[in-house]
């Protein structure tokens, strides 16, 4: 117990030591806030609070107890300058506020210090605090507007999403009925903004600019100020004969069975999603055909709340659907069900319009689209009826595309349906426009491109009364879409229009019919005497699958008659088999496909011993539409996925009927002279790459009918 003691008081003497130590250090620091051993500082600023303003701040603090202070100072730049504030204290609690004012926009550090009646100085307190101006200030945004047009006497302001959470509301400006101008605030919880008493008729513009208070702020700031130009209430289309088609879409059953058609169902509790299965990835692309030429002044998407809405869109029109003109990068609020306006920066005459997805509100790779409009603001300019043609003069109008100048000449005719009076309108017409685009399409791919200067290519102009094709409308050949991509049409009547030019065999002539429409699909229907009309749709706006489809309907099946080298329906029957056999003993049709993989009995079977095709012909099994029992010469080409180009079978079945056609009988068939002439494209098909479309679909297979063009206008309506 006494060594306990001892240890103890000696720990307490170390301790004594330490604190006279720390004392007299402390008397060195603070000498100046002691008085004759007596405590004399002043009571230093508590609860120091800084508030931003607009190149100004303010600051509060509170004083505790203590009579004797008479004033403060507050020094900042590194206390290179200050202010001094004189005080009369109560000796109670003693809160203080004051606004520096003219100060550069930027950060700084205050210290306060007090001072009492014998001019000593307290410890010092310090705060940092911001200082706006105009910098801050000229990065506010204003709130995004969708719109504001004037409808029934009345403004209707439609707003996007507040464009910060420092922004309070938007104050608009705007002349009333009674010619003084008001002002109204719009909170940012109201998505619709209406003003009964707005005068249209005197100024059809208002301003605004959007009202941000910062936390801890003494000030209001403001956004620049914006003029809106109102314009009268959008119009907005009827879309009874609209056709939609995307990029992709969900095409599982039930319902998750989600195509772009929902778009434009006027159903916002249905939507377009791309597909999920397997995954595609953005940009998604979803494009509407309206149908004919109209005036549209904007698009309009409305969407759900979602991580899939997408955020930003690219937004393209095009009068043809093939050539594109962009509108703009536009950003869609992540709101739902309210149609977002996306105007253009001026009014465009347009039959097409396409949005491009760039990319989602969320984390994903999916889009979601309720769905789409398009508008006008011009009352002259609208209408709700289906557009009906009145004038009917260039109906049966024939042009020349282009004339032979080796051989006999190979007619080819291109006319189309669903085209109205005003798509023929001018001396470079939507529609002349669009049968060039075929005829080059058509010879870009050999070996029509070789054997170009052997036909003869003329468009007949049909006049439509309506456009679009559903059962409501009336079209000068009746087309119309069935099961899966096959297309029917009034084949007599396309053979009448196709007659009235002078001096050709419609057996020995190329007949194809462009659908006026973007719908992707095509159907060939050939008769036994030779002739053969091809329709095909504009093929989703997009100008080389167009042209690709062109080729596999009338340039392969209805020129040079070959068949389909996809397959996706299982085994092929005996009677199939049977059927396809017998139609080339009879006709010499489809070299391009054969029910045997015999090497040595393949209708092919030169190419596979010739080292000139060594890597270029083979025996594929799928042909016929039949994934097993019928071959194909490649693995690929325009009559399996519609790339690729003719394969050497094929090349040589467009060669023959050619030269047989343009030289007459007396034309004798020479292997070396075709393998010669052959010479570009096995060069070029050697090196080409295989394109397989991620979305392919094969088009219906062709039709063959017994009997020749003048049996089918016996059946031709109206005839």
């Amino acid at each position: 117990m006494h060594k306990f003691v001892n240890q103890t008081g000696f720990i307490l003497l170390i301790l004594f030591l330490l604190g006279f130590m720390s004392c007299s250090d402390m008397d060195e620091t603070y000498r100046h806030f002691w008085e004759r051993g007596e405590k004399q500082y002043p009571a230093p600023a508590d609860s120091l609070q800084v508030y931003s303003g607009k190149n100004r701040v303010g600051l509060s603090w509170i004083i505790y107890g203590d009579p004797n202070v008479d004033k403060v100072k507050i020094f900042w730049e590194n206390r290179s300058d200050s202010l001094e504030i004189p005080i009369q204290s109560t000796g109670g609690t003693d809160s203080m506020f004051v606004v520096i004012d003219e100060l550069a926009e930027g950060t700084y550090s205050f210290d306060i210090l007090t001072y009492n009646k014998k001019g000593n100085i307290s410890v010092s307190r310090s705060v940092i605090g911001t200082v706006f101006g105009d910098v801050y200030e000229n990065t506010l945004l204003p709130r995004f507007m969708q719109s504001a047009f004037y409808k029934e006497d009345t403004l209707s302001i439609t707003w996007g999403n507040p464009a910060d959470t420092t922004s309070i509301g938007s104050e608009i400006f705007y002349r009333n009925r009674a010619g003084s101008y008001n002002r109204v605030i719009a909170d940012n919880s109201v998505d619709i903004t209406s003003i009964a008493d707005y005068d249209y008729d005197s100024d059809p513009t208002f301003t605004y600019r959007t009202i941000y208070v910062p936390p801890m702020a003494i000030d209001t700031f403001y956004s620049a100020v914006q003029t809106v130009k109102v314009k009268g209430a959008p119009h907005y289309y009827p879309k009874l004969n609209w056709t939609a088609t995307a990029s992709s879409f969900d095409s599982r059953p039930g319902g998750s069975y989600r195509p772009p058609q929902y778009t434009i169902d006027n159903n916002l509790s249905t939507i377009w999603v791309n597909q999920i299965s397997p995954q595609t990835y953005y940009p998604h692309t979803l494009t509407i055909d309206m149908g004919a030429v109209v005036s549209v002044d904007g698009v309009a998407l409305t969407v759900k709340k979602r991580n899939e809405t997408p955020r930003l869109i690219d937004v393209y029109v095009s009068v043809d659907g093939i050539k594109w003109t962009m509108m703009g990068l536009f950003t869609v609020e992540n709101i739902t069900d309210v149609a977002q306006a996306f105007d253009f920066y001026e009014t465009q005459q347009i039959r097409y319009f396409r949005i491009v997805g760039k990319e989602p509100s969320g984390n994903t790779n999916n889009i979601v689209i309720a769905e789409v409009d398009a508008y006008t603001y011009n009352d002259d300019n609208y209408t709700s009826e289906r557009y009906t043609s009145t004038d009917y003069s260039y109906d049966g109008t024939i042009k020349k595309l282009q004339s032979h100048i080796i051989g006999k000449g190979i007619a080819m005719v291109l006319t189309g349906d669903g085209f109205v009076d005003k798509d023929f309108k001018g001396v470079s017409s939507t529609f002349d426009q669009l049968m060039h685009s075929v005829m080059e399409g058509y010879f870009s791919e050999e070996p029509y491109k070789s054997l170009r200067d052997r036909f003869d290519v003329y468009s007949v102009a049909a006049v439509s009364p309506n456009w679009g094709f559903s059962g409501e409308t009336k079209t000068a050949f009746g087309c119309a879409y069935g099961d899966g991509t096959h297309i029917t049409g009034d084949n007599g009547k396309v053979f009448q229009y196709a007659n009235r030019i002078s001096g050709i065999e419609l057996s020995e002539t190329v007949v194809v019919v462009v659908l006026n429409s973007i719908r992707y699909g095509g159907t060939c229907f050939y008769y036994s005497d030779g002739a053969s009309i091809a329709y095909c749709p504009i093929a989703k706006g997009d100008e080389g699958l167009f042209h690709r489809l062109v080729l596999h309907e009338s340039g392969g099946h209805g020129f040079s008659k070959l068949k389909d080298e996809y397959g996706n329906s299982g085994a092929i029957s005996e009677a199939a088999a049977a059927k396809y056999v017998e139609q080339y003993n009879k006709f010499g049709w489809g070299k391009n496909v054969d029910v045997t993989n015999d090497p040595e009995k393949v209708h092919w079977s030169y190419f596979l011993k010739d080292i000139r095709y060594k890597s270029q012909v083979g025996i594929y099994e799928g042909a016929l539409t039949y994934s097993t029992g019928a071959y194909r010469p490649t693995e690929n080409s325009i009559m399996r996925y519609n790339t690729g180009g003719f394969n050497a079978p094929s090349r040589e079945a467009i060669y023959k009927r050619a030269m047989q056609l343009s030289e007459g009988g007396d034309w004798i068939y020479d292997y070396e002279t075709f393998v010669e002439f052959d010479g570009p494209s096995r060069t070029r098909i050697a090196t080409r790459s295989i394109m397989v479309p991620s979305d392919f679909e094969p088009t219906a297979p062709p039709v063959f009918i017994k009997g020749s063009w003048r049996d089918a206008q016996k059946n031709t309506i109206g005839n």
